[in-house]
This record gives C-alpha cells, sequence and structure tokens, in this order.
C-alpha cells in the first residue's frame, strides 16, 4: 500500500507520455475514412441532441465510441481538433488498462505494458485516425485485463467491469463479438474447476446482464429502433462490405503475414520464446497467457473467414501480444534472477535497447506511423500493399510548388484525400485519359488488386514508364508521380 502514490505517479506520467507520439501533426493528411466518420459523427451528434435516439446507428459497424467521442469537437473545422477527444480518451485508456495490470502484476510490469503500448508503432498509427479500429482494441485488452483481475481476486466490480468495456469493444466494431465468446468460455471453464462457488452460473449472469446494460446505455437504438439495427447489421456482415474482396491474392495465411510485418521485433520475440519460458510460468501466469494468447488466436482465425481482409482488423492482437510479452519477460528474468546477476542486468539492458529502439522507429516516421513495417521482417515485404492515405500530402505538396499549380488538373487514388492538401483540381484516377490530367498520382494501396481490377490495369500501363518523382516512405516506394502526356522513357 505504501508504494501505491509512487505506483500512481509512474503510471500517469507514463499515460501522459503516451500523448506525444499520437497528438501532433494530426491534421497533416487525411485517410480514407475519415471525411466518412466526420460525417457519421455530425449525424449522431444531431439525432443524439434532438433526442432522436432510435437513430443513433449511423453504420452497422457501428462504430458508436467513436461518434460519441467524436460528438465532443465535431464543430471545429479543423481535423486535427476534431480527433483530440479520441486520441486523449485513447490515452486515458492505456492508463486504465496500467492500472487494471499494476492491481494485476504489480508496478515494473504495469510501466513495461504501458510502455509497450505508448511505443507500438500499429496502434499509434490507428490511434491518430478518426477511426474506430485502435478504440476495439483498447476495449479489448481493457476488457480481458478486468476479467483476469476478477480471476484472481474474485471481487465482482472487475467482472462487471470487464462486461462494461466489452461492451463498448463489440459498440466500437462487431468483430468485439469475439471477446464475448471468449469471455463466456473463460468465465464457465472456471467456474466449473471452482468448487468452492455455490452458484457457479452466478458470474457469467452477472457478466451478461452487466454487459447488455452497457449496450443499451451507450447505444439506446438497440432497444428503441432494434428491427432496423438488427437488419442493417445482417446486410452488413452478409452481403455488405464484409463480403468485399478487396486483397484479391489474400489467402489464409493472409494474417499470419500481417503478425510478421506489423508486429514488433519484441512481439516477435514473445511469440518465439514462449515455448521456451513456460515451464518457468506461475499457474496464475499460465492462465492469464492461455487466455490472452486464445483471444488473439481466436481474433485471427474469426477475422480470416471474412472475404474482406486488411491488416489493422487484427489490430487487437498486437495489444494482447504486449501483455503476453510482458509475461514472457518477468517470467524468464524472475527464473534469471536465481541463475546470474550478470545475465539477468544483460536481459535488462537488451530490453532497455529494444524499447529505445523502438522509440527511435516511431520518432523517425512521425506523422506517417501508417508506413511502419517490422524492421526485422521489411526486407521480405516486397510489393505487398500498404497506404491509407498517408504519403498522398507529400505528393500534394509537391505539385503545389509547380507553377499555376491551382490550375493543375491532377488524377489520384484517394482524390478527396488528395484534395486534402492539393491546390487545384482532383479528378479520380481512373479517369485520368478522358479528363486530360496534367499529373497522374499512383499509389502502393493500387496493388494486389488481382488481375481484372481497373487499379491493376493502370499499373501496367506505367509500369514501363519513368515517374517524375517518387516518393518514398519508411524506404518503401509509395507515391509515384507521372507528368502527362505519358510518353516512355
Amino acid at each position: 500500500m505504501r508504494n501505491r502514490p509512487l505506483a500512481a505517479i509512474i503510471l500517469a506520467v507514463l499515460t501522459t507520455a503516451t500523448l506525444l507520439p499520437r497528438l501532433f501533426d494530426l491534421g497533416a493528411f487525411q485517410t480514407a475514412d475519415e471525411k466518412m466518420w466526420v460525417a457519421n459523427t455530425q449525424n449522431f451528434t444531431r439525432h443524439l441532441a434532438t433526442f432522436n435516439w432510435d437513430h443513433l446507428l449511423q453504420q452497422p459497424h457501428p462504430g458508436i465510441t467513436t461518434t460519441w467521442l467524436g460528438s465532443l469537437t465535431i464543430n471545429s473545422p479543423s481535423l486535427a481538433v476534431r480527433k483530440l477527444p479520441l486520441v486523449i480518451g485513447q490515452s486515458v485508456l492505456i492508463g486504465l488498462t496500467g492500472y487494471i495490470f499494476y492491481r494485476l502484476w504489480g508496478k515494473t510490469a504495469s510501466a513495461l505494458l504501458v510502455t509497450l503500448l505508448a511505443l507500438n508503432p500499429f496502434l499509434i498509427a490507428h490511434t491518430r485516425v478518426y477511426a474506430m479500429d485502435s478504440l476495439l482494441a483498447h476495449f479489448l485488452l481493457l476488457s480481458t485485463a478486468c476479467l483476469l483481475l476478477w480471476r484472481e481476486q474474485r471481487e465482482t466490480r472487475y467482472l462487471i467491469f470487464a462486461a462494461y468495456a466489452a461492451a463498448l469493444a463489440v459498440l466500437s466494431k462487431l468483430p468485439g463479438l469475439i471477446i464475448v465468446a471468449a469471455t463466456i468460455v473463460a468465465i464457465s471453464f472456471w467456474t466449473t474447476r471452482d468448487r468452492r462457488r455455490a452458484n457457479p452460473l452466478a458470474p457469467l449472469a452477472i457478466w451478461l446482464t452487466a454487459f447488455a446494460i452497457s449496450l443499451i446505455a451507450f447505444f439506446p437504438s438497440l432497444t428503441l429502433n432494434f428491427p432496423e439495427v438488427k437488419q442493417k447489421t445482417l446486410d452488413f456482415l452478409l452481403t455488405g462490405d464484409v463480403q468485399e474482396v478487396h486483397h484479391v491474392s489474400a489467402g489464409f495465411d493472409y494474417y499470419f503475414k500481417t503478425l510478421i510485418f506489423f508486429s514488433t521485433p519484441l512481439q516477435l520475440g514473445a511469440l518465439f520464446a514462449l515455448p521456451f519460458t513456460w515451464r518457468y510460468f506461475s499457474r496464475a501466469q499460465k492462465e492469464a497467457a492461455m487466455l490472452l494468447l486464445s483471444t488473439a488466436a481466436l481474433f485471427i482465425a474469426a477475422m480470416s473467414f471474412g472475404a474482406k481482409k486488411g491488416d489493422r482488423y487484427i489490430l487487437p492482437v498486437f495489444l494482447l501480444l504486449d501483455a503476453a510479452f510482458v509475461l514472457v519477460f518477468f517470467s524468464f528474468t524472475s527464473w534469471l534472477s536465481k541463475k546470474s546477476r550478470i545475465l539477468l542486468i544483460t536481459s535488462y539492458g537488451l530490453l532497455i535497447t529494444m524499447l529505445a529502439w523502438q522509440a527511435a522507429d516511431v520518432a523517425r516516421l512521425h506523422p506517417y506511423a501508417l508506413a511502419y513495417v517490422n524492421p526485422l521482417t521489411k526486407p521480405w515485404y516486397g510489393d505487398r500493399r500498404l497506404g491509407w492515405g498517408e504519403g498522398l500530402d507529400l505528393a500534394a505538396q509537391y505539385l503545389n510548388k509547380m507553377p499555376a499549380a491551382d490550375q493543375l488538373t491532377v488524377a489520384a487514388p484517394y482524390p478527396t484525400e488528395f484534395a486534402y492538401v492539393f491546390t487545384g483540381r482532383v479528378i479520380p484516377l481512373n479517369h485520368y485519359a478522358a479528363a486530360k490530367a496534367d499529373y497522374i498520382i499512383l499509389y502502393r494501396s493500387l496493388l494486389e488488386r488481382g488481375h481484372e481490377a481497373w487499379e491493376t490495369e493502370v499499373l501496367h500501363e506505367f509500369q514501363r514508364l519513368e515517374p517524375e518523382k517518387t516518393i518514398t516512405l519508411n524506404g518503401l516506394p509509395y507515391v509515384w508521380i507521372y507528368r502527362a502526356p505519358i510518353t516512355a522513357n
């Protein structure tokens, strides 16, 4: 108890520090979905203010947590200001998660986890985007942490907190339902093994009740207009965006490659070291590791069955891996402390070095964290698709320096996002010939669209030509600028 004030100070400092890579240059560029989610938030806020609470659903994703937070600054004309509540709110979630893990594993392990989350490049990238993927990831990890704390301390309040966080995960994005399945299995397994419980069904009943109440409290349309919510959700899952194939070449191993390319070196290290350190885990640590990793595996498996695939769709897995790394590291160093002080000091020195490397990588990429690829596996990244709008701002800035830039016509993918910075006229890329564009922009996101896609045809047309300028991010070619009329070099 005497260390609580110190732990609180450390946690507060680390939580505040998480804002450093997240808060600045939020308006540097606009990603592909941000305009849509700003519009969703505007409609949500209007219905909320006029008490039309039966029409709060704007997208079946459903993105309710995004619109709740975004409503605080929705009247600002600045995209950066509009993002502030989402960014600050997610830093607070990191602090809350750190506190739960402090109660669970102690202050040193908690401080390490908060540091890992603060420096997680993939998480930073999506925290800076006006969307819902990172909110899903935060709430899913927080729910898992509360569930583990309930398992250890058997206090009902943590079971209720786990249900609250799970509901907010689902309201962030529908794949949050995976935590519901994982929780039901975990609670059922634990309570049936616990002979001290008079009623093994009581914990599950409490969790489900708190979960349902939370859903309704934050999303009253669920009860006020259930038929519409149900129909939109079913349409989305069965025939909508979920069933669109965006990566034709994406097989069942797609998310395995996502793990390899978008993890941090420490996360990869945890996966490789886990089989060798398992025997050093305590019973509680083994239960925690099994819940973290089984939830991650369930998430990957569920997302692999969807026709539409995207690297960010398994973002929660990377947060679960950060927590798993903490388990691996401290179980190993606990064993090492009994064997060799020199090796123990060396292991901590290596950890600090790796964290410094990760921090340097985050600083180097800013504000283009979306271009992050694991530095250990990047040499094998090849022509894998990447890009959600980052880098188009650099192409726009380049063309803005041209004479009479405001009179130029540029054909670009993501034309709205390109026009966010460009001063001239922007048309869709596939209209470049008919509209007689002055410049044509090719973007890395055009890759892996399939042989019959128009994007692939455009790439084939330009592959023999020399661009006027190539823009790279993180050492990867990202944007190619061609001047019209197009002629072979």
